[in-house]
């Protein structure tokens, strides 16, 4: 019994201009086109895999951290791989900064620590990069 949901085969001529057009998509060729290919994963809001291992281990929930990334990313589109560090970081601390206000430990020392300040100036560093890219162009 033939399945109806074959794939037809294409013509010669079909599977030539296919060729023809995988010949021209080469992808990014300057250096600045490679690091904005690089960083397609991020813009997305994809979380790096070791850090949702963290998570699991804890038993936190990786899709929360994940809403958290994506929406710092969607703020902040990276455009340098300094940029997707800074978001990601950003990510990191303001998720471990509500993780100890979560658990509100008796440890004696400060619930959040350093971690405003440390929130503060990843924020600085990617709204003053935000506005420099506006500035010159790069942003929308």
């Amino acid at each position: 019994m033939a399945d109806e949901r074959e794939k037809s085969v294409a013509s010669p001529a079909r599977l030539a201009a296919n060729r023809r057009n995988a010949q021209k998509s080469t992808g990014p060729r300057t250096a600045a086109g490679k690091r904005r290919a690089a960083l397609n994963s991020q813009r997305r809001g994809l979380a790096p895999p070791e850090i949702e291992r963290q998570l699991q281990e804890r038993g936190e929930n990786p899709h929360d951290f994940r809403r958290l990334h994506r929406d710092l990313v969607a703020l902040f589109p990276p455009h340098e791989a300094s940029d997707e560090t800074a978001v990601r970081v950003l990510a990191e601390t303001w998720w471990e900064k509500a993780r100890r206000l979560r658990d509100r430990s008796g440890d004696g020392r400060p619930l959040t620590g350093n971690l405003d300040a440390r929130i503060e100036q990843l924020l600085m560093f990617l709204v003053n990069k935000r506005m420099s890219a506006t500035r010159s162009g790069m942003c929308g």
